[in-house]
């Protein structure tokens, strides 16, 4: 029996996990909570030395990478899945290979650093870095940019006119930037980010509705986080105020 070991916090669990439940996949989805360490205590570093999030069991054997999982999931269940996942086709399967490889470089690395930086740590009361801010900005630009311009340039998804595991990835990371409404400090927000670039937000859309109810059912827990937090910066603001 195969097992994926989750955080809904976790942009690549999300992703995977759609995936998973969109197919129908003979999966076992247990959750490891980020926020309580869990993925730090012996129980789940038994399972991945690492201790990171997701990765993917049978027996002894051990699957880390969201990418690999799902090329992986991909593959093993061939037989179950739309061939437009993750086609077999050389020239095909390349360019859907080609946009998760740019991905790991370009929106994970802006989403993820301008979130924790601008977002988490402060809420948490860690430490935090205005290079790093400086330098995820740069990356998002240039990396919606490239989207807008390149990926999106001709075809309703990534790598084609038919969604694959490569937008699951970019478009679930994308949705992170929801995450900014609860920044302490004033920031831009996800709408005033992808406001110049409209077949961006046509394709987020598009991955959305592609993928209901399972896309809804995974972000929830995201969505309440970004809730609470913007909650909590009006209460704060508005007792600053008296």
């Amino acid at each position: 029996m195969l097992t994926v070991y989750v955080d809904m916090m976790s942009q690549p669990a999300r992703a995977l996990l759609i995936f998973i439940r969109l197919n129908k996949l003979p999966v076992k989805e247990v959750v490891i909570n980020l926020a309580r360490g869990r993925n730090r205590q012996d129980e789940y570093l038994e399972i991945y030395k690492l201790g990171k999030i997701p990765c993917l069991k049978e027996g002894d054997w051990v699957l880390p990478e969201s990418a690999t999982i799902l090329r992986y999931l991909a593959r093993t269940f061939s037989d179950k899945i739309a061939a437009h996942w993750y086609p077999e086709e050389s020239k095909a399967r390349a360019k859907v290979e080609a946009a998760m490889d740019w991905h790991h470089s370009n929106t994970r690395q802006g989403c993820m650093l301008l979130i924790w930086n601008q977002v988490i740590a402060p809420a948490n009361g860690q430490p935090y870095s205005e290079s790093l801010i400086k330098r995820a900005t740069f990356v998002l630009e240039q990396s919606l940019q490239a989207l807008e311009r390149y990926w999106l340039a001709d075809t309703t998804f990534v790598a084609g006119d038919d969604i694959s595991i490569a937008d699951l990835l970019i478009c679930t990371e994308l949705v992170m930037l929801r995450m900014l409404d609860g920044a302490q400090d004033e920031v831009r927000d996800m709408e005033a980010w992808l406001k110049p670039y409209p077949k961006v937000r046509t394709w987020m859309f598009g991955v959305h509705d592609s993928t209901e109810p399972y896309w809804s059912e995974v972000h929830a827990i995201m969505h309440a986080a970004a809730r609470k937090l913007k909650e909590r910066k009006f209460h704060e603001t508005s007792l600053s105020k008296l």
